[in-house]
């Protein structure tokens, strides 16, 4: 609603008909020169409507008086500006707001700069801050280099890709930014293995110092299992394979910050079927496309939004009591024998027993600690059993 932008609007639409006014006018009466009037008027109703806000506001909300906020970066290039609710790239920026009314101003760092502190009216060292405004006021942000951050602190932190479960989140990844920088992604998107499958971060978004961001497949679905987890937005319209899946992060320029490539085999941590659990990164300074930087997550359906869990044994965990899985035989249909071929990623426990379909127990065939044993797997330990019934 700035007069300029809301100016040359009336401007573009009044010349896409300005040809026609004159027929216009010969036909309906009125003429050229009075269209042109109003149009006009249009205008100066855009110019004087920020003033006569101001007042409305000063009067509805009792504010005190009109204060000039002009804010400032350092270093052009290094970072940018949120003030209250909207970002500010473009400087030196300057907007009226009113005395007693504070704002709120985030310093948020480009890739490879620190926020190094405020000056002028305000002098802190926190890169947000709450500023009152006695009168006109500016704001500078000062940002330095920092190499130990030369690529972006934001990486891909949690994966939940196989939650067959009731009540099921369906498919959903966490974002981590290892930083002490407030870092704007708005913007970024999020693809899988297919260009055509993507996810574009909401305008606006921002992330905490050392703050987390879940991007969700289906909002409804995982807020019914979170209620609690805010920071999260989605969803998008794809899934994530369960059987190994590429997914890539973009920032708004399409450069691609950062790469998964999961898999469901050694050596990457197994999910079994239904088991609630999700992959989580062990430590966010190693390379988390190394299968190796992670591991099963403790607790039950992941830990969106908060510290990953991960540490105990597969036992300690009790997988078994939700991954119940029905095996194929082999042949199938099958008359008196079959054989069952089934791995084991990790050492746990396995309980293998027989049905009638009716639900009767027949005959348990397996029930004991499944220890891991070398194979094939680079870096990996697996376990095969074969077990002819």
């Amino acid at each position: 609603f700035r007069p300029e932008v809301v100016n040359e609007m009336i401007g573009q639409l009044r010349d896409a008909i300005d040809e026609e006014m004159f027929s216009h006018a010969d036909r309906w009466g009125g003429s050229y020169q009075q269209w042109i009037n109003r149009t006009n008027e249009l205008k100066d109703f855009a110019r004087l409507r920020p003033g006569a806000m101001q007042n409305f506001i000063m009067n509805t909300l009792y504010a005190g008086e009109k204060a000039l906020l002009t804010l400032h970066i350092s270093d052009p290039g290094a970072g940018s500006i949120q003030l209250n609710s909207i970002m500010i790239d473009e400087f030196p920026w300057s907007g009226i707001y009113f005395t007693g009314i504070p704002v709120v101003a985030t310093a948020v760092s480009n890739t490879g700069y620190r926020f190094a502190g405020w000056t002028g009216t305000t002098v802190a060292d926190a890169p947000r801050i709450r500023a009152d405004l006695p009168q006109n006021a500016t704001l500078i942000a000062n940002f330095e280099i920092d190499p130990e951050h030369m690529n972006t602190p934001v990486m891909i932190n949690e994966i939940c890709y196989r939650q067959d479960t009731v009540p099921d989140p369906q498919d959903w990844l966490e974002l981590y930014n290892n930083s002490d920088q407030y870092v704007n992604i708005a913007g970024w998107s999020l693809k899988d293995s297919d260009n055509s499958h993507s996810y574009t971060i909401k305008p606006g978004t921002l992330m905490n110092p050392y703050g987390y961001l879940v991007i969700c497949r289906n909002r409804i679905a995982f807020e019914t299992v979170f209620p609690t987890v805010t920071s999260i937005q989605g969803g998008f319209d794809f899934g994530f394979s369960s059987s190994g899946e590429v997914i890539r992060l973009f920032d708004q320029n399409g450069t691609m910050v950062d790469v998964v490539y999961y898999g469901d085999l050694p050596p990457w941590p197994y999910v079994p079927p239904g088991s609630n659990f999700t992959i989580v990164l062990l430590d966010p300074g190693t390379d988390n496309f190394l299968a190796e930087s992670w591991g099963l997550s403790n607790e039950p359906y992941g830990t969106p939004g908060g510290n990953n869990s991960f540490g105990l044994s597969a036992a300690s965990r009790n997988i078994s009591r939700s991954a119940d899985v029905l095996f194929q035989p082999s042949p199938n249909p099958f008359t008196d024998r079959t054989k069952l071929l089934f791995y084991s990623a990790m050492r746990q426990p396995v309980r293998l027993a027989v049905y009638e379909l009716n639900g009767r127990l027949i005959e348990i065939i397996v029930d004991r600690i499944l220890e891991r044993e070398p194979t094939n797997f680079t870096g990996g330990l697996m376990r095969r059993m074969k077990v002819s019934i």
